[in-house]
Formats: structure tokens, sequence, C-alpha cells
């Protein structure tokens, strides 16, 4: 059992890094913007995996919009301005996904 959990978050930790480094790529990230966002991005990730296991689907909603408007307003704090209207739009719609997923 620990094994496979083991291997399954090697897994996910390496989705994880590739999604990353597409996203990088796409905004064109300078080396000083690298270690911040990917900050930004573990705790978007760790927020994503806690409101998944909340019961409470209301409060859960009500969490999300918090979270993902501090990361928003973390993200812009370190990209350009060109830089953070591609995230944004990017953002936006993987948001809209996943909320149609669920639905």
């Amino acid at each position: 059992m620990l094994v496979m959990s083991t291997s399954v978050m090697a897994q996910s930790n390496n989705e994880d890094a590739v999604k990353f480094e597409r996203m990088s790529n796409y905004l064109e990230l300078t080396s000083q913007q690298i270690e911040p966002a990917k900050n930004a991005f573990a705790q978007l990730e760790a927020s994503m995996n806690y409101f998944n296991s909340m019961d409470d689907s209301q409060k859960t909603f009500e969490a999300s919009k918090k979270m993902i408007n501090r990361h928003k307003a973390t993200m812009k704090k370190i990209l350009s301005e060109k830089q953070y209207k591609k995230y944004e739009q990017a953002f936006d719609s993987t948001v809209q996904h996943r909320i149609e997923q669920y639905m």
C-alpha cells in the first residue's frame, strides 16, 4: 500500500512539474519569476487538495473562490501585465472547465 501511494505521489509530482514547465514556457517566465511562481502553484495545489476533501459543497465553493482570488493576486504581483493577461485567460478557462466537470 505504501509503495503504491509513493508511486502515485511521484507520478502526481511529475505531472505537476510538466504542467509548470508548460506554463512557464507559455508565459516566458524570467529566471526571477520561476521560484515565486512555483511556490504560488504549490500553494494552489495544496489548497485545491484540501478543498477536494471537504464535505460541505457550499463552504467549499466559497472557500475556493477566496483561494482563487488570492492565487490570482499573488500571480499578478509576480508576472508582468502582458504575462498576467495570458495567465488569467488560461487559468480562468481551466477553472471553468473543472467546474463544468463537477456539475
